[in-house]
């Protein structure tokens, strides 16, 4: 199928300005934000992967280019062609390290998640109760204990990640669980073994005392809110191992069905609770 055009899309609008059009990143953005607008019987929104619009020469802003900088560098386009006033085209990225590296967005057709993706919304303790009694068919009192020991492994994760940012590094982890042991029901998370061995590769380019250094220079952007600095990848490679340590094979789950089956989850009326949706109902919702 061929790929939209900037040009077809901004024609489009002038012509049939009731429509309302979402750009996401990826699949399973367009899935979460699909079925919000269902949940909310807005029939008339239709949500887009940016895959699915021809976007030449699109900026890059960080250390690779990828579909964040395909969004942002439509939304641009949008800001500068598109009336201020209009709701029939909206742009949607995951706000990631951004507060952390102190990058704001200031584009009127262009939203940020509230916390660091999309994928983490679902990463809090009614959902989380919701699964474990539903799928995994154990009692939801465990997770409190599960969240309390995430939070410190995955806090360390994402602040190194944001090191790797910060520095224009351009090089992925390797498997932390490889790190990390159940023992007496605790999570231990060798965090400068992991580090050491990060380091040990010649294009991360940076002493382990100057990564350091990074890494707690951006600590006290630190909240109390631990989807604000945990990166969704880690998030269900953990769950992942943590479920097959403490269960077994039967519960070995690949980290991208976890990813579905917690956003299965969610109770989608409980995302109007939160800016990102709050301003796309409203968007939608609204008159040309």
């Amino acid at each position: 199928m061929p790929k939209r055009l900037k040009e077809e899309l901004l024609a489009q609008y002038e012509l049939e300005p009731t429509i309302r059009d979402i750009f996401v990143e990826g699949i399973t953005d367009k899935f979460a934000l699909d079925s919000f607008f269902k949940e909310h019987n807005l029939k008339n929104v239709q949500v887009y992967n940016i895959d699915t619009v021809d976007i030449p020469n699109p900026i890059q802003l960080g250390n690779k280019q990828g579909n964040k900088d395909r969004v942002i560098t439509l939304a641009r386009f949008f800001d500068a062609e598109v009336a201020p006033q209009s709701s029939t085209c909206t742009c949607v990225i995951d706000k990631d390290c951004d507060n952390f590296l102190n990058i704001n967005w200031s584009n009127k057709f262009l939203l940020t998640t509230d916390f660091t993706s999309i994928d983490v919304y679902p990463f809090e303790k009614n959902s989380l109760e919701e699964f474990f009694r539903i799928f995994i068919r154990t009692s939801p009192e465990i997770v409190d204990h599960l969240l309390e020991q995430f939070e410190p492994v995955l806090k360390e994760l994402f602040m190194m990640r944001v090191a790797r940012e910060s520095l224009g590094i351009n090089k992925a982890f390797c498997d932390f669980t490889k790190y990390c042991k159940l023992e007496n029901n605790k999570i231990n998370f060798n965090r400068d073994r992991f580090i050491n061995t990060l380091l040990t590769s010649k294009a991360w380019a940076v002493t382990k005392p100057n990564f350091e250094k990074e890494i707690e220079k951006h600590r006290k952007k630190i909240t109390n809110e631990i989807r604000n600095q945990t990166h969704n990848a880690d998030i269900f490679l953990l769950l992942s191992w943590w479920l097959h340590k403490k269960y077994g094979v039967k519960h070995k789950y690949n980290p991208e069905t976890l990813k579905k089956v917690l956003f299965l989850c969610l109770k989608l009326q409980d995302l109007t609770n939160y800016n990102l949706f709050k301003v796309l109902k409203k968007r939608a919702s609204q008159q040309p």
